[in-house]
């Protein structure tokens, strides 16, 4: 057995119930072997990954956090999204869990749209060979490639993107999202702390100061979509602008590929700064 001491905090990372590979119990366990003190369960719209986790988790640890990654519109007409990463969330808000509910009723519809489209080019593919990828009902693009390689449309995951469901292919159907705004007090009331995901993977540093003027508490300066120059730069930014700086790998397993759970960390002092600053935006919310 290891005698390392646990550290360090990967506060990004997605199960199957939205568009990750490991299962809860799975992620508890990589968590484990990588010696991290604690998680976040980041899925897309979706928290039913946590109990789970957290019971896999038990008293030996990690500590699971709660969390939702969010797509938010843009400011912009640039075409894609921004991400939120919500952490430190109440898995019991009733209003969260409405809002979860009709974000993922919009992604079953987006879907269907999306094999309409790609059947009238010839690409066949019927929703339940979709919707049977999905550990949950968070569905989304990556479950529609996967069923492209499994069909044998196409070999990979990437080729599916690249030749049907990237941005202005034949299969891409873009998504209505609430605003940032609304998305973050939505987090607030929720009791968690407002993260704005992976900020050089959507190039729009131009935001970053109108985000944290409308309420945003962190940016994910750690990131495996960022460089050591771009680690730096935004937690630069995030000094500047009052905002806390959280990190994560991003991992969806072997779905994506990106960075492994553990390869990025925050450690326990950014932690702590992201606790209380939840524990003093709950007091808020519960006040309200």
């Amino acid at each position: 057995m290891s005698t390392l001491r646990p550290n360090g905090a990967d506060l990004h990372l997605h199960t199957l119930f939205s568009d990750g590979a490991y299962s809860p119990e799975a992620l508890v366990a990589a968590a484990r072997e990588k010696h991290l003190a604690a998680i976040a369960v980041t899925d897309h719209d979706i928290l039913d990954g946590v109990a789970p986790a957290r019971l896999a988790a038990g008293t030996e640890g990690p500590e699971v956090i709660a969390g939702v990654e969010f797509g938010v519109a843009s400011d912009d007409d640039r075409p894609g999204e921004l991400h939120i990463v919500g952490l430190f969330l109440d898995t019991e808000s009733p209003r969260l869990r409405a809002e979860l509910a009709a974000f993922r009723d919009a992604r079953r519809q987006r879907v269907h749209e999306m094999l309409e489209r790609l059947n009238r080019c010839g690409v066949m593919l019927r929703p339940q060979q979709v919707f049977s990828l999905a550990g949950g009902d968070s569905v989304g693009r990556l479950h529609v490639a996967r069923a492209l390689v499994e069909v044998g449309h196409v070999k990979t995951i990437g080729a599916a993107f690249n030749h049907w469901l990237g941005v202005g292919k034949p299969g891409y159907v873009a998504r209505t999202h609430p605003s940032a705004a609304e998305t973050m007090e939505l987090i607030h009331a929720a009791g968690g702390v407002a993260i704005m995901a992976h900020p050089g993977q959507s190039g729009r540093d131009d935001q970053i100061a109108a985000l944290a003027e409308a309420g945003m508490d962190g940016i994910e300066a750690f990131s495996s979509d960022h460089t050591a120059t771009q680690v730096a730069r935004y937690i630069e930014t995030a000094e500047a602008l009052g905002l806390l700086v959280s990190g994560g790998s991003d991992c969806h397993g072997h779905n994506k590929a990106r960075a492994l759970i553990g390869t990025v960390r925050i450690d326990e002092s950014r932690l702590e700064a992201l606790r209380r600053r939840a524990e003093t935006v709950a007091q808020t919310a519960q006040r309200a």
